[in-house]
């Protein structure tokens, strides 16, 4: 048992850039794609992610700065500390709930194959942590490994059972087909998209609104550019956080950078998706004509121009909520310049309407941001059990872009927390 708890940590600590080019690539062979293509196809995804990953470092390291800026002249003064999705995730993957939730979750996967209860196959395997943290939350607060992956575990059902309800919008959006998204956390908002698009059609002059890439653009020129608008919006986030005009110009490029390259790398991974999906629906439709099977993969490559100038619109609505939302005792914080994540999976359900897509968001943050609080007690105390440093003075921490602040999940965790 040991060693395939060390052969599975080893495997998932070489990242989604590494991990996922093994699994597709394995998966090509399987559904009959020739090696040396499979295995094109296999490094295409990634680079693809990897180049996700650096250009999110760019936004990251233009957003970070201005975002800590803003808070440090607000002079919030709030109690709970967020300390980021990368904390998120090592307390999702670092207590020993991995393991058995891990081998649970790809057992649920295949018995519901079998029993034609979802047509869905989940390689998205590095992004079980946004359902192991809930688990590893709920052991916190009962001490119960074992109601911790029960918990758990029925979070990734819902989410397995969504991935499939929306898995036709989500083709119909991206043009590639046979895919879908099972993410908790991001997969989690679309209710909420989905519930804010059909009160705003029901409001008149509101459902007139519809902003996006294409008639920004159309409307102011090269301003609606998303390298120009990226770069305006760093310039005034960098204005409101202080900086000199000197730091100002140098993050909002990078800002714009990201902006524009983000998109690109999501090209890329969906080069290398093509074939190996193209393969799969032949070789299904020989051995299952009366099924169609999707792949549940990374969230990231709903990427779009849309997406990132929403999140980074989000940024001051994060700020301005924090300090007006009755009881609100969480201080944004590191998850400030990864708001993007929020809406990534919003686009589909407000047919890309950014107008839409910000009202969306704004909810989420609300909800988000009372769940976070709450959770904040015994989410400290799964940080601890998982190795995680607190920052010195901080007695509760907590964080916005996690599985465990979704609905579904902070609903199923306050009933566990019952027993």
């Amino acid at each position: 048992m040991n060693m395939l708890i060390d052969a599975l940590n080893a495997f998932i600590g070489l990242g989604a850039s590494v991990m996922m080019p093994i699994i597709f690539f394995i998966l090509g062979v399987i559904v009959g794609v020739k090696p040396g293509k499979a295995l094109k196809s296999g490094v295409l995804m990634g680079v693809g992610f990897e180049g996700i990953g650096i250009t999110c470092g760019l936004l990251l390291d233009g957003l970070t700065p201005m975002a800590n800026g803003i808070v440090d002249r607000l002079g919030l003064n709030l109690t709970i500390m967020d300390m980021g999705w990368p904390v998120a995730a090592q307390i999702g993957w670092g207590t020993a709930i991995v393991p058995f939730a891990v081998i649970g979750a790809i057992v649920i996967n295949l018995v519901f194959l079998a029993f034609k209860w979802t047509n869905i196959v989940n390689v998205d395997i590095y992004n079980f942590n946004h359902f192991m943290i809930s688990g590893a939350i709920i052991w916190a607060a009962t001490g119960s490994l074992t109601i911790g992956l029960i918990g758990c575990l029925f979070i990734y059902t819902l989410s397995l059972i969504w991935g499939g309800i929306i898995a036709k919008t989500i083709v119909k959006d991206t043009g590639v087909e046979n895919v879908t998204f099972v993410n908790i956390f991001a997969a989690g908002q679309a209710p909420i998209a989905i519930l804010v698009n059909a009160i705003v059609e029901k409001i008149p002059g509101l459902r007139d609104i519809n902003l996006n890439a294409e008639s920004i653009n159309k409307k102011f020129g090269v301003v609606g550019e998303p390298v120009i608008m990226g770069l305006i919006m760093g310039i005034i986030l960098g204005f409101g956080a202080g900086f000199d005009l000197t730091t100002v110009l140098q993050l909002s490029i990078k800002v714009a950078a990201g902006m524009v390259l983000q998109p690109m790398m999501v090209g890329v991974l969906i080069s290398g998706l093509e074939a190996i999906i193209e393969a799969m629906k032949e070789t299904m439709a020989r051995k299952m004509p009366d099924r169609e099977i999707y792949l549940a993969l990374d969230v990231g490559m709903m990427i779009t121009d849309e997406v990132l100038a929403v999140g980074i619109l989000l940024i001051p609505v994060a700020l301005l909520f924090a300090v007006i939302l009755p009881g609100n005792q969480v201080l944004p914080l590191v998850d400030l310049s990864s708001l993007f994540w929020f809406v990534v999976m919003l686009r589909p359900f407000c047919k890309g309407n950014m107008f839409r897509m910000f009202l969306s968001g704004c909810v989420i943050l609300v909800i988000s941001l009372y769940a976070a609080g709450d959770l904040a007690p015994v989410y400290t105390e799964a940080a601890i059990m998982a190795g995680v440093q607190l920052p010195e003075g901080s007695s509760l921490v907590s964080n916005l872009i996690t599985g465990a602040t979704t609905v579904v999940s902070w609903v199923v965790t306050k009933v566990c927390m019952l027993f």
